[in-house]
């Protein structure tokens, strides 16, 4: 019964990933990701997932959003940040600091750093990617 479900949630995750590939691909962004991955498993040990800029929905849906990640992911809460309605996992995927499951990462993964229209994207420290400002706003 449980590998049904976690079929029928992966598939929810999937179309999830669709539409915003699909948004991704319509807006411009102000910065432009340079460099490229050192593959040390920077990303892999501290990947950040915001919830929602409202506190009482942070609230709400954080016993889901931490089971969510856990059960679909297989992602392992480091710590939440409540202030920041933030999150931040480690995959347990990551053996030494590669990606065991590289082929078929999620999109959330695939798509590291992510490049948002609205702010300026936080790399971590020695992931070997960097920033500059996209001339074509």
């Amino acid at each position: 019964m449980i590998i049904p479900f976690r079929t029928f949630c992966r598939l929810i995750r999937d179309i999830d990933d669709i539409a915003q590939f699909l948004t991704r691909a319509l807006i411009k962004k102000p910065y432009v990701i340079t460099g490229a991955c050192k593959k040390r498993g920077v990303c892999c040990k501290s990947i950040g997932i915001q919830v929602s800029s409202r506190k009482r929905l942070f609230w709400l849906i954080r016993p889901f959003m931490r089971w969510w990640y856990r059960f679909v992911y297989n992602f392992e809460l480091v710590k939440e940040l409540p202030e920041q309605q933030a999150f931040i996992f480690r995959c347990n995927y990551l053996k030494d600091n590669l990606c065991t499951i590289h082929w078929r990462r999620p999109f959330l993964c695939r798509n590291y750093p992510y490049v948002s229209p609205y702010f300026k994207p936080r790399l971590l420290p020695g992931c070997g990617f960097g920033l500059k400002e996209n001339g074509n706003k």
